[in-house]
């Protein structure tokens, strides 16, 4: 017994398309998530705004990230007391001891990671900082947009696109393009004639 092929739309579930059922799911979705307010916390709001803007909340983490990684590593590279450093920090006995405690022959790799995993909190701080900067210019340029309304937009311009392309696509490859280009240019002369006939119409019974 013979079994049919699956289906493109079978395999692949997803469509850049969308039905009208989905496209107001879709704006009903941005806004709730237009009228939702930031949470209290500082990882509260790290997973907010990462969530709702990841396409900026990953660079900006990422630019963060390797410039405390940097300025830490600096810091151990040019010999100062890191265990002094700590301990006029008031910082907890507990992550005092891990550095105190890194062998000699470790590197200063090691250090600078240990004291960036203790950096954890100022990170994140720094990020949401990076992260409110990016979003006051976006937003006074007008250019802010959710994940939702960034995918909403590009997969709504896609159908437009297709729409107009398509049909160019289509005489091109049915046509040629010459024929396409006369075909065009015939339309053209032909919107262009309906509209003069009706001007003259319009003066006519004036």
């Amino acid at each position: 017994m013979s079994t049919a092929a699956p289906t493109m739309k079978s395999q692949w579930p997803f469509h850049v398309t969308m039905t009208e059922e989905e496209k107001k799911k879709k704006e009903q979705r941005i806004k709730e998530m237009q009228e939702e307010k930031p949470p209290e916390g500082l990882v509260a709001k790290f997973k907010y705004y990462f969530k709702r803007y990841w396409y900026i909340a990953v660079p900006a983490h990422a630019v963060c990230c390797i410039s405390w990684f940097g300025l830490l590593y600096a810091l151990v590279h040019s010999g100062i007391d890191v265990v002094g450093l700590l301990q006029t920090l008031h910082l907890p006995e507990a992550l005092i001891e891990k550095v105190q405690n890194v062998p000699q022959s470790a590197g200063i790799i090691v250090v600078a990671l240990i004291l960036y995993k203790i950096a954890t909190p100022l990170r994140y701080a720094t990020t949401l900082v990076l992260i409110r900067v990016a979003f006051w210019g976006l937003k006074r340029m007008g250019l802010l947009r959710t994940v939702r309304e960034v995918e909403y937009t590009a997969r709504t311009q896609y159908e437009i696109n297709k729409r107009l392309y398509g049909r160019r696509l289509y005489r091109y490859r049915y046509m040629g393009v010459r024929a396409s280009a006369k075909r065009a240019q015939e339309e053209k002369a032909h919107a262009e004639a309906v509209k003069n006939a009706t001007k003259n119409g319009a003066k006519k019974e004036k």
